[in-house]
């Protein structure tokens, strides 16, 4: 019921797109497709805002970075009409269409791509989105939130009439014995969870974490971050994580709170061990050792992740569902298993499946019409609307950040085929066994031994059928439920397939506690004395092995060492390199991290780690105020645009590639058909003269033989520049209308003795600093361009509307590519000044005649 509510919920009032599809008349008679901002339209605004229609890539409302948004009115204050029907229409009825900057359109734009996923710079789009996406959901959610308060207060008030059950026989008490061993094992598994827990630096997996907790200089940044809740995860992890800064942000203190709530897990385990078990204690013992020596357990522990923390509060629902089932006027076991499910929900998607499976427990205890069977009918209806009451008003940012995913994050996923393309059920059924018993790969076939010696003890009938359906029924709800979506919703949102054990982190409570059963039931004197040998040798062998792997991971090197490897690169790096990252599974990766001055680390700025490739001036070379500055491409990875189009740029002459292919617990974490590709795309046009390898980090520097881009008669800037500039704003990654000038504006023509250029025609105008917007009051005060090549001025001219500037080419430029920098001045009494937009540039070259360009 409450899940077919929440689907309603979500397919009644998710949010409306800003913008329609339609077809836009031009100025020269011609009709392109363009986004239309439709809410201008519904203002009466003059000025409407139009969006190229892309191939791919269609980032309209992700913050005014990209600029890709022109204005349209007819001039004269005369609004344009808007026709709707099956093809939407934008024209003037009366006036001329103008569009402002006054660019010049493509023949079709749509067959332009851009890149995967917005542009990410300091002051532009931030990874936060903003509360507006609430207002759309603020009725379903305030009806649904009545709906569930009303139901709990009716669920309670027939709870209270309803009989009581007859009282169940409760564990014994510990005593002082059993609290040593409690507290004994909470702290070895303490000790083990906290030694050399930040020797290791950042893989890419857990940076993603750091950074949507630590990233961010607001509650709300944190709470609304759009790819943290569409990859990472709801926000209660990312919120520890925010409030632990002002201790510390270096590796230590991220990994600190995941290390405390994973021996947090332990005196849980015990308790539910005894509690299920009548007070054995063996069986409480072993399975807690079981979770204080666990290798994954412990690596989890010491991993910025949200995994050691499902299974804490995994353990506190099971133990309050527990609770619950036996006495349902135990509150506060109802509120255990409530603030336990809210835990899970909060801190990882799949967390909702162990609340629903005590539900479904719940209610079969119902149809057997025991004593009492109405009251925990009605008390479990009661605690589930609580439950909800606390989830729903996450509904509206789960959906959005869903749906922003499905085009984003998600979609560059399917496109650079990061997940592995087959699976293997068996493999991964036994590997998942392994994992939870801690073997390491080598030893695989154990995982065998040990899971037909816990067939043998099941169906574990001297166990109460409350506890056994508290154990079963998540596990046989889940299953199944993983293997459908694995094979279906998963595949097709992720482009592969993906095995991860920390994923099924939230259901290790339950093998723990499986474990400390078949100690107690090799213990029952009806059990043969081979099934008792072979149950005690696993459990030792298990626990032996695990323990090993413990220690291992805690003196030698597993995780990727990005930070040697960042360290290399950025001691060599040169005028022209590139550097490329990959594969790039998410946004944060953190050679980004490593790589950035000191300061910018401290600062922790998202924008500023997640950055748009760019050119930078090198490190540790003064910024001169002209061409002569070395400057660097980069950090790329096909995240922002296929590695074609970044390494098809003439500036670029030698590519750093990092390629970072980790394997977590013996496993290989991603596909590596992005590290083929990479390989691939680059020695198609680049050589390789250097390679230093790091643990599960290759560094391999490559140096350019060919180039791929032809010699170029018109450069359309924004549409078709990406092989020929540098240092222009919007970064050359993305399509957009027109470029504008940054400092040493770099503009590089193929030219030599056969075929020199002899002339340019360039059109560019002016725009108000920050660009246009639906009112411009005045014009933008006039400003000088600068074309030098080298040292040597080839014109200057005072800008003031959209004009055409023709520059011709002295003999003796021309033997090698020809550099143009262009510059400009800045009024000294403008605070901000206007911006200068490139449209086209023409090039005539020495076998070609001079023609005249096209406005």
């Amino acid at each position: 019921m409450y899940a077919s509510f929440l689907v309603v919920l979500i397919a009644a009032a998710g949010p409306k797109t800003p913008a329609q599809q339609a077809t836009v008349s031009l100025s020269d008679g011609r009709t392109v497709k363009a986004l239309v901002d439709t809410a201008a339209l519904k203002r009466g605004d003059d000025a409407i805002q139009i969006s190229p229609l892309l191939a791919n890539g269609q980032f309209w409302s992700f913050g005014d970075a990209f600029k890709g948004t022109v204005y349209y009115d007819c001039g004269k204050g005369l609004a344009p009409t808007w026709t709707a029907g099956e093809t939407n229409r934008l024209a003037c009825s009366e006036g001329t269409p103008r569009l402002r900057p006054d660019i010049t359109w493509p023949e079709d734009a749509a067959a332009h791509p851009n890149s995967n996923i917005p542009p990410v710079r300091p002051g532009g789009r931030p990874v936060a989105q903003g509360l507006h996406f609430l207002l759309g959901w603020g009725t379903s959610c305030g009806v649904a939130l009545v709906f569930f308060a009303l139901l709990s207060w009716f669920s309670r008030q027939q709870a209270i009439k309803a009989p009581k059950a007859p009282s169940i026989e409760s564990p014994p008490n510990l005593e002082r014995l059993d609290w040593l061993w409690m507290s004994g094992l909470t702290l070895l598994g303490l000790v083990l969870r906290l030694v050399h827990i930040g020797d290791e630096p950042f893989e890419q997996n857990e940076f993603t974490y750091y950074m949507s907790g630590y990233g961010h200089d607001s509650l709300l940044g944190v709470l609304f971050d759009v790819n943290a809740m569409a990859q990472t995860h709801p926000p209660l992890p990312h919120l520890i994580l925010w409030l632990m800064e002002f201790i510390g942000n270096d590796e230590i203190w991220a990994r600190v709170p995941q290390a405390l709530f994973g021996a947090a897990t332990l005196p849980l385990v015990f308790r539910l061990t005894w509690n299920t078990t009548r007070g054995h204690r063996p069986a409480a013992i072993v399975a807690t050792l079981a979770a204080a020596v666990s290798s994954v357990h412990v690596w989890y522990s010491q991993d910025v992740s949200p995994y050691t923390l499902t299974t804490f509060f995994g353990a506190l629902t099971l133990f309050g569902g527990q609770l619950a089932l036996g006495n349902p006027d135990n509150r506060r076991a109802w509120w255990y298993w409530v603030i336990g499910g809210w835990g899970l929900v909060y801190t990882h998607y799949y967390g909702i499946h162990l609340s629903f499976g005590i539900v479904l427990a719940s209610f079969i205890l119902c149809g057997r019409r025991k004593a009492g069977y109405r009251r925990l009918f009605w008390r479990t209806i009661n605690a589930g609307s609580i439950l909800w009451m606390g989830i729903v008003p996450w509904v509206p940012a789960f959906a959005q950040a869903y749906l922003w995913s499905r085009t984003h994050s998600t979609a560059y996923q399917r496109t650079a085929l990061v997940y592995h393309p087959t699976q293997n059920l068996l493999a991964d059924l036994l590997d998942l066994i392994r994992l939870v018993g801690g073997y390491p790969s080598a030893l695989a076939g154990l995982a065998v031994v040990g899971l037909i010696v816990g067939l043998l003890h099941l169906p574990f009938r001297h166990q109460s059928l409350r506890d056994r359906l508290l154990l079963a029924i998540p596990l046989l709800w889940f299953i199944p439920f993983e293997l459908i979506n694995r094979a279906t919703f998963l595949k097709s949102l992720y482009g592969g397939y993906y095995f991860g054990v920390r994923y099924f982190l939230f259901l290790f409570p339950i093998a723990w506690v499986l474990c400390g059963w078949c100690i107690q039931s090799a213990q029952r004197p009806s059990v043969r004395r081979i099934l008792k040998l072979g149950t005690y040798s696993a459990a030792a062998i298990s626990i032996a092995l695990s323990s090993w792997e413990s220690v291992r991971h805690l003196s030698e090197r597993e995780k990727p060492d990005v930070l040697s490897a960042a360290r290399l690169v950025k001691a060599h790096l040169q005028d022209g390199d590139a550097v490329l990252v990959g594969p790039a599974a998410f946004y944060h990766h953190p050679f980004h991290y490593y790589f950035a001055e000191p300061e910018v680390r401290d600062r922790l700025g998202v924008n500023a780690l997640m950055r748009t490739p760019a050119w930078q001036p090198v490190f540790g070379q003064a910024a001169t105020q002209g061409p002569a500055r070395p400057l660097w491409l980069g950090i790329l990875s096909d995240l922002f645009e296929p590695y074609e189009r970044s390494l098809d740029n003439r500036h670029v002459q030698r590519v750093w590639v990092v390629d970072h292919q980790q394997h977590l617990l013996d496993r290989p974490e991603f596909s590596g058909r992005p590290s083929q590709t990479i390989t691939e795309v680059v020695s198609e046009h680049f050589k390789p003269t250097y390679e230093q390898a790091f643990h599960d980090v290759t560094v391999t520097l490559y140096e350019r033989l060919t180039y791929s881009a032809a010699n170029p008669e018109r450069i359309h800037f924004g549409w078709s520049d990406g092989a020929y500039v540098r240092s222009v704003e919007p970064p050359w990654a993305y399509v957009a209308p027109g470029r504008r000038l940054r400092l040493g504006t770099q503009v590089r023509l193929p030219s030599n003795t056969t075929r020199p250029v002899q002339s340019i025609a360039l059109r560019l105008g002016l725009t108000p600093a920050g660009g246009h917007n639906a009112k411009d009051c005045a014009p933008p005060e006039p400003t000088t361009v600068r074309i030098m090549a080298g040292r040597r001025m080839l014109a200057s001219k005072e800008i003031r509307d959209f004009t055409t500037l023709r520059v011709p080419i002295p003999e003796g430029l021309t033997t090698k590519d020809l550099i143009l920098t262009l510059d400009r001045d800045a009024p000294s009494h403008v605070a901000r000044p206007p911006e200068v937009v490139l449209d086209w540039m023409d090039i005539t070259y020495g076998s070609v005649s001079e023609r005249s360009p096209s406005q």
